[in-house]
C-alpha cells in the first residue's frame, strides 16, 4: 500500500494539487487521502480509479505497473502484477507488460464470496467487456441489471453509472477489458 500512497502523493503534487483539492475532485476525504498516501489505508477499485483519473494516470502507474518498463509481450503466469485488494475481496491480475501506449488493460478479476464493487453506481470515460470465466457476477448498468454466468460477456459505455457483485456461491472470476486502459 506504502507505494501506491507515495505515487499518488507524487502526481498529485506535480499537478499542484493539495489534499484538499483532489479530496473534492474525486468525493472522498482529505483525511482518508493523507491515510491512503501514508500507506495505512487502503482504496476500493472504485476511489482508485477516480484518483487515477482525477490525476491524469492510469491505475497501472499509481500501483507501480510502469516503474519497470520493458518490452514484453509475454506475461508469465507467475509474473503477472496483483493488486492484492481491490475493494473487499477482490484481487486484479494485469494481463499486460507495462506499456504507456496500450490503449486497452486486461486484466483477470477474482471476486470472493459476496465481493461487489461498491455501494453505490459508478461512472468514467471509456469502455469495458467482461467475460465471465467461472462463478455467477451480477452487473447493474444505469437501471438494468443483468446475471452473468460462466461464458457469458458484457460491453458497456462506462459513463454510464454500473456497479457489479459476485452473487456466486463461491469465488467468480472473469477477464475486465477497458479502455482507455485506465486500469
Amino acid at each position: 500500500m506504502e507505494k501506491i500512497g507515495k505515487n499518488i502523493r507524487i502526481r498529485r503534487e506535480i499537478k499542484g494539487l493539495t489534499l484538499s483539492d483532489l479530496s473534492g475532485i474525486v468525493d472522498v476525504s482529505a483525511g482518508f487521502l493523507s491515510q491512503l498516501e501514508n500507506g495505512s489505508a487502503q482504496p476500493s477499485m472504485f476511489t482508485l480509479k477516480k484518483i487515477a483519473e482525477a490525476l491524469n494516470t492510469t491505475i497501472g502507474v499509481l500501483i507501480g505497473e510502469v516503474e519497470d518498463i520493458e518490452k514484453n509481450y509475454v506475461v508469465r503466469r507467475k509474473s503477472k502484477k496483483k493488486y492484492k485488494q481491490l475493494g473487499n475481496g477482490i484481487k486484479m491480475f494485469f494481463l499486460t507488460s507495462p506499456d504507456q501506449d496500450k490503449i486497452i488493460s486486461p486484466a483477470l478479476v477474482h471476486m470472493e464470496k459476496s465481493a461487489s464493487s461498491g455501494k453505490s453506481h459508478y461512472q468514467h470515460d471509456g469502455q469495458e467487456l467482461i467475460y465471465i470465466l467461472k462463478g455467477k457476477i451480477e452487473f447493474s448498468v444505469e437501471d438494468h441489471s443483468y446475471i452473468l454466468r460462466k461464458g457469458d460477456c458484457i460491453y458497456f459505455d462506462s459513463i454510464k453509472p454500473h456497479s457489479f457483485k459476485n452473487i456466486h456461491t463461491s469465488e467468480s472470476e472473469g477477464l475486465w477489458i477497458t479502455t482507455p486502459p485506465n486500469l
